[in-house]
């Protein structure tokens, strides 16, 4: 069977599938599901390395992929959407070793294999592999504020007093309940929102150098060491085999 490689792009999540990729040790703050489909795969966290095809990774949790020549479906979703803090909820280790199911693994690809996936679908597929009860889980209504203040600046890289205007806290305040809710800095966070955007423009046929200034990246090698740094890896090479890279504009919850 072909796979061809596909990266997708949506707000709150970005998935990817085609050749394994060999990662440094890394950080990130999305959680990750990582199925590998044909080939070897361990995975490295702390001292310790596991031999298992799936594997789930909890924000911010260090780790590396090691994989012979295969195929690989990764997900990557944010902590925040309802279906990354049903996650967080239910699984709140480092990490959890799965055996993923047949029917996940060809819902995945019969997704992938569409000119146009559909996010809900694959989210759907999560929630039946994971037995979620989806619900929306109460955030502090300054934190939901500022949120959506940063979604509305376009991640163009506000000053944190002007982002926090009409929040009746101090920035320091603001700051550390931010960290408290989201388990990551406002910046960290922005930076999630601006690689997105990198990557929509990239899918609009912009070159990578005119879509890190249209991402309000510095220049390209900022943006390429903030990939490398979030996801271990080069951009270059994961977007080289890249079918086709999109980005819906369509909330994730």
């Amino acid at each position: 069977m072909k796979y061809e490689s596909r990266l997708l792009v949506d707000k709150g999540i970005a998935l990817y599938m085609g050749k394994s990729l060999q990662t440094n040790f890394h950080s990130h703050h999305v959680l990750q599901i990582a199925i590998i489909i044909k080939g070897t795969y361990a995975i490295y966290i702390g001292e310790h390395i596991y031999r298992n095809q799936s594997v789930l990774i909890q924000s911010n949790v260090k780790h590396k992929h090691s994989t012979g020549n295969g195929v690989q479906l990764s997900l990557f979703i944010d902590p925040m959407s309802n279906l990354g803090r049903c996650l967080r909820a239910n699984y709140p280790s480092d990490f959890l070793l799965f055996d993923a199911k047949p029917q996940l693994v060809n819902g995945l690809l019969q997704a992938f294999s569409r000119s146009c996936p559909d996010t809900q679908e694959i989210k759907n597929l999560i929630i039946k592999a994971f037995n979620l009860q989806p619900k929306t889980t109460k955030i502090d209504s300054r934190i939901s504020q500022l949120l959506e203040q940063i979604e509305a600046s376009n991640f163009e890289g506000e000053k944190i007093g002007a982002l926090c205007a009409g929040i009746y806290l101090s920035e320091s305040r603001i700051r550390h309940l931010f960290k408290q809710q989201t388990g990551i800095s406002i910046k960290r966070y922005c930076l999630w929102g601006k690689i997105r955007k990198a990557l929509y423009y990239i899918s609009q046929g912009e070159s990578l150098i005119q879509a890190a200034y249209h991402a309000n990246f510095s220049d390209y090698a900022h943006l390429s060491r903030t990939v490398k740094e979030m996801f271990g890896l080069n951009l270059k090479n994961l977007l080289k085999d890249s079918h086709s890279v999109q980005e819906n504009q369509d909330s994730f919850d």
